[in-house]
């Protein structure tokens, strides 16, 4: 009796060989592995990764992302529009302090006048706005003062000049502020004074009628001849 021999592909197989291999039923026939996909089970509680809305997400305002912006307070009046816009406070000085101080000896009509010339002799303590010159006391001013601050009212300018003085507005961001005042804290250079970035600052700067530091000198003699001649 010959014997049967089969070829798988690889080796050859005798009758007797087959007949020990296991029989192929319905029950013994699998999937190749990774061909089946295990069902994604939903709705199963938050251990799962797919409990509550079981994949599909919220509806309505919460479906979209970054649905609540920041300051939103479900439709009622935020707290940010509830308080009122405050412009920064400038520390005020009049002249009638600054004239006490030049009688006392504390401050030199001969040197220039700065924030930090204010601030050393108590003037000022909270310079983080900048300084504004008020006319308060005008008359008590008797030596002319070379005076650069933030921003100084029209009377201040006008009672200042007339005595033979000069009066400069100059810009300053905060970091700039405490370069002025605080030098050493900023070794070996002190930062700059800044420059307005706002168009409402940049106009007041170029204005020659707010003797401001950017406008142009003619501008400036000018505004000054006609404060001297008034």
């Amino acid at each position: 009796m010959s014997s049967v021999v089969v070829n798988l592909g690889r080796k050859p197989l005798s009758a007797k060989s087959l007949a020990s291999l296991p029989r192929i039923t319905l029950t013994s026939l699998k999937p190749i592995a990774g061909t089946n996909k295990e069902r994604k089970r939903i709705g199963r509680g938050p251990g799962s990764g797919f409990g509550k809305n079981g994949g599909t997400g919220d509806a309505g305002q919460n479906k979209k992302e970054g649905h609540s912006r920041p300051g939103f307070e479900g439709g009622a009046m935020p707290f940010y529009r509830k308080v009122p816009k405050q412009s920064p406070v400038l520390a005020e000085v009049n002249i009638h302090q600054i004239s006490k101080l030049i009688q006392t000896g504390f401050i030199k009509p001969s040197e220039p006048i700065t924030i930090k010339t204010l601030h050393d002799v108590g003037l000022v303590k909270d310079f983080q706005n900048g300084v504004k010159l008020l006319a308060t006391g005008a008359a008590s001013l008797r030596s002319p003062i070379e005076i650069a601050v933030t921003r100084a009212s029209e009377a201040a300018v006008a009672s200042i000049e007339r005595a033979g003085g000069k009066v400069t507005t100059v810009f300053y961001n905060q970091r700039g502020l405490r370069g002025l005042v605080h030098p050493e804290r900023f070794e070996p250079t002190p930062p700059p004074s800044g420059f307005p970035v706002k168009n409402k600052h940049i106009q007041y700067y170029k204005n020659a009628q707010h003797r401001g530091q950017y406008a142009p000198a003619l501008q400036l003699a000018q505004a000054r001849r006609s404060i001297a001649k008034a």
